[in-house]
């Protein structure tokens, strides 16, 4: 082997060398880089799956939170609609009660009207006020049934008093015509129809 070809050898193999130490960088490199791209997209996607674990949580608490406030507004309703409906019940039970306590009143007050002298005319018309008022009023409180009953009794008590202040009347027809009217508004009261409407929980 001569000079020459040893000088040749030993160039290539430094070449060679050369190429070995530029190449293995470059490869170190792209595997560095490939792999820090791979955790790169580990973490993205680890933080994307975060992402949605908290939307979805997020969500179901959300969904919960109004499922609780529907379930409490629909109590609340229900409850304002009792207080109502027990508001409107004893509303119209004080009204119905005290239409009876005022029909009471004129029963007893044409009852135990003198005979002689006759009442005077003021007292009278406030009888007759009294008893128009209630004609009134039975046809907002009570059905068409019991208002006919009611608005019977109740005429039945006006004429009686106009003819008692007109034209006066004997002791004897007196007490007839008032048996008459007592007979009449007893039966009323304790007819089942007046009953029922006396009852606070058959109001609906």
């Amino acid at each position: 082997m001569n000079i020459h070809n040893v000088v040749e050898k030993e160039t290539k193999e430094v070449e060679v060398n050369a190429l070995e130490t530029m190449t293995t960088p470059a490869i170190a490199s792209r595997n560095d880089s490939e792999m820090e791209s791979t955790i790169k997209d580990n973490k993205n996607g680890n933080r994307r799956m975060s992402i949605e674990i908290i939307n979805i949580i997020v969500t179901s608490v959300f969904s919960i939170a109004l499922i609780v406030v529907g379930i409490a507004q629909y109590l609340t309703y229900n409850k304002q609609a009792d207080i109502a409906s027990n508001a409107n019940k004893l509303s119209q039970y004080q009204y119905r009660f005290e239409f009876y306590r005022k029909l009471g009143n004129i029963q007893k007050t044409t009852s135990i009207l003198k005979k002689e002298p006759q009442l005077e005319i003021e007292e009278f018309s406030e009888l007759n006020f009294e008893i128009l008022s209630l004609l009134r009023e039975s046809k907002l409180l009570f059905n068409k049934d019991i208002s006919q009953n009611i608005n019977k009794i109740l005429t039945d008590h006006m004429n009686f008093l106009v003819e008692l202040n007109n034209e006066g009347m004997y002791y004897d027809d007196y007490k007839k015509e008032m048996s008459k009217l007592n007979m009449d508004y007893g039966d009323f009261l304790n007819s089942d129809s007046f009953k029922m409407y006396l009852d606070i929980n058959r109001i609906e």
